[in-house]
């Protein structure tokens, strides 16, 4: 069964919204990346504003509501509490410049993903999953920010890989969704 018993013979499902609203962030910062490189706007402190909430809240917040979601629900009251933390750790690293903070929680939160994801072997999505987080991981290490790939900057093929890998993942976590809400459905 998902979710807790409302009265007898009833099952509430946990609100997905909750658990998907943290892809927000990560979609913000692209769009606002897509605006600042194509050199449509002047927004380079608020895209590097909006994509510091992405690495340390959006990613980190939605690798704990995908473990909340793999366990049918449970666990996510503690949203919250990851919530304040991700957005301490965020201000705390753009007040101080804290080092690595913004790579080391991205290590975790994308560690916690594929290691849900490999609970479920043999499953098209949890493949998927993994995949994305493996193109951001390559995005980072492999192609950077800095310089160029042939003719194109290396920024920009590093931001055409985040908005690939992160769709696989966007594209995961809305297939677990749906299948919560035909459980929720068939019960």
């Amino acid at each position: 069964m998902l979710g807790r018993p409302n009265s007898p013979g009833k099952v509430s499902q946990p609100r997905p919204s909750k658990y998907a609203v943290w892809t927000i962030f990560v979609a913000a910062a692209a769009t606002l990346g897509t605006i600042r490189f194509l050199a449509l706007a002047d927004i380079v402190a608020l895209h590097r504003y909006v994509s510091a909430w992405a690495a340390t809240v959006g990613l980190p917040c939605m690798a704990v509501a995908y473990v909340c979601l793999k366990n049918q629900g449970r666990g996510g009251k503690y949203l919250g509490f990851w919530v304040i933390f991700f957005g301490v750790l965020t201000q705390l690293d753009w007040e101080f410049e804290l080092p690595f903070v913004n790579e080391i929680v991205g290590v975790l939160s994308l560690g916690l993903i594929i290691y849900r994801s490999l609970k479920h072997k043999g499953s098209l999505p949890a493949a998927v999953a993994i995949v994305g987080c493996v193109l951001i991981i390559f995005a980072g290490l492999g192609i950077g920010t800095q310089g160029y790939c042939g003719p194109l900057p290396c920024v920009d093929i590093f931001h055409y890989t985040l908005a690939l890998a992160y769709g696989a993942i966007v594209g995961h976590f809305a297939g677990v969704l749906k299948v919560m809400r035909r459980e929720v459905a068939a019960s």
